[in-house]
């Protein structure tokens, strides 16, 4: 199996893992809860996976969306307020969105913008029912962009992050 491809997928299982492992309890520090360490770990290698495929000709936005989700991943694991944590992603996705216009390819980069600002904007929120449905909604536009643009991992990856993601919204609102 070509070891890029390996990268990803084994990038792909840790981020799954963290869409569908529970919810961090309240009050715990985001860095040790067991979720977060699965994002950390597989952002890290869907990001290795992404700059490796760049290389190799596949589209720069999957660059783009995997730094932004660094991002959002180091400022969430260091427990940073969510206004300034926010904003932080808001200046990054707004350098990135910029970028992504100037080598905007068609009307589906639309749907990619969206699902970049949005997952970014849901990894570092702190209520769990806005993050979820955050990061649900923002999966959701990834894996239409990624369907259209024949990406695989990416679209398998940002749908079932999506599906689990709303696992955790039904479950939220069924216990309010």
């Amino acid at each position: 199996m070509d070891p890029i491809f390996l990268t990803g997928i084994i990038g792909s299982l840790f981020l799954l893992a963290g869409a569908a492992w529970k919810n961090p309890k309240k009050g715990q520090h985001p860095a040790k809860a067991l979720k977060n360490q699965f994002f950390a770990i597989g952002n890290i290698l869907v990001f290795l996976y992404a700059v490796l495929s760049y290389l190799q000709g596949e589209p720069v936005f999957y660059v783009f969306f995997e730094s932004l989700t660094l991002i959002s991943t180091a400022l969430m694991l260091l427990n940073a307020n969510d206004r300034w944590a926010s904003i932080g992603v808001g200046l990054a996705g707004s350098g990135f969105l910029a970028w992504s216009l100037v080598l905007f390819e068609d009307s589906t980069t639309i749907l990619f913008i969206l699902g970049l600002t949005l997952v970014a904007i849901g990894f570092i929120l702190k209520n769990n029912l806005k993050r979820n449905l955050t990061l649900a909604v923002g999966s959701g536009f990834i894996s239409a962009y990624s369907y259209l643009g024949d990406s695989s991992i990416f679209f398998w990856l940002n749908l079932f992050f999506c599906v689990f993601s709303l696992l955790h919204v039904v479950k939220a609102w069924r216990r309010a």
